[in-house]
């Protein structure tokens, strides 16, 4: 009984906690644009990535996922901005001119800058995702059978992990 209370008011007091972290983004959420939710998603991850920054596991392992954790938030800061014309413009070193003449010339230039906009966009959801699924275990099953080095087991696996895996990120 005693304990079933504890546990109660360890989930009323971590409620009010995480009601006063996601107010702001909660507030301001609409469910019409894909936007809101990459803020959801965003907002869980900061506390995720500083508890397990702050966490007891080796730190070979942990800074490895806090480093990616950090460029999930990175890259949703980007896909949330949505200037990848603008980067495109900067990488390419050209601009669109609102009121250039549409030539032949500028057609290509502009072209460019959108291609290489949309490659960017793409790579940026591309890398988000493959973070969250991470790395196939087969793969380190199969280092760790054609290994024949003397590392131990953890060894090899801490040199071949590289932090991605959302199932794997916790402390």
């Amino acid at each position: 009984m005693i304990r079933s209370l504890r546990w109660k008011l360890y989930d009323i007091r971590q409620g009010i906690k995480n009601i006063a972290y996601f107010w702001r983004t909660i507030w301001k959420f609409r469910p019409y644009d894909y936007g809101y939710q990459l803020r959801l998603w965003q907002a869980s991850l900061r506390p995720l990535r500083d508890a397990i920054a702050e966490g007891n596991e080796d730190d070979a392992t942990r800074m490895k996922k806090v480093a990616k954790i950090q460029r999930c938030i990175d890259l949703l800061d980007r896909m949330m901005e949505d200037d990848y014309i603008g980067l495109a413009e900067q990488e390419l070193g050209i601009t669109i001119e609102i009121l250039d003449i549409a030539t032949e010339q500028r057609m290509n230039k502009y072209r460019r800058i959108f291609e290489l906009a949309n490659q960017l966009e793409q790579s940026d959801w591309k890398e988000f995702f493959s973070i969250l699924q991470g790395q196939s275990y087969a793969e380190y099953e199969m280092l760790r059978d054609k290994s024949n080095s003397k590392k131990t087991d953890y060894e090899l696996y801490e040199k071949w992990f590289d932090g991605s895996g959302m199932k794997g990120w916790w402390d």
